[in-house]
């Protein structure tokens, strides 16, 4: 039992600094990643990533808004709301 008990702790552990923006401040949690030219970094889902610039100029308040933009060369999977824009992530 002691063993279970411990082996649930390492993986309690493991799962909280896995998050890589823990405090959704990309500037602080992200500087492990660099964005190329016309990208910018930003937290999605407490994860790291890297945003275009220029993406989604149209307003969000949910990804769903954002997933019914119609000619957008963005696929479904890579649209986030984020800062109140639609933005299409890298990854």
């Amino acid at each position: 039992m002691k063993i279970v008990i411990a082996f649930l702790v390492v993986c309690l552990l493991g799962y909280i600094s896995a998050e890589d923006c823990p405090t959704n401040n990309a500037d602080r949690d992200c500087d492990h990643i660099k964005c190329e030219d016309h990208w910018h970094k930003a937290c999605v889902s407490s994860t790291c990533t890297c945003l275009h610039s220029t993406d989604g100029g149209q307003a969000c308040t949910s990804k769903a808004e954002c997933d019914a933009i119609n000619g957008w060369s963005c696929s479904n999977s890579r649209r986030h709301c984020v800062d109140g824009r639609c933005r299409c992530s890298r990854f």
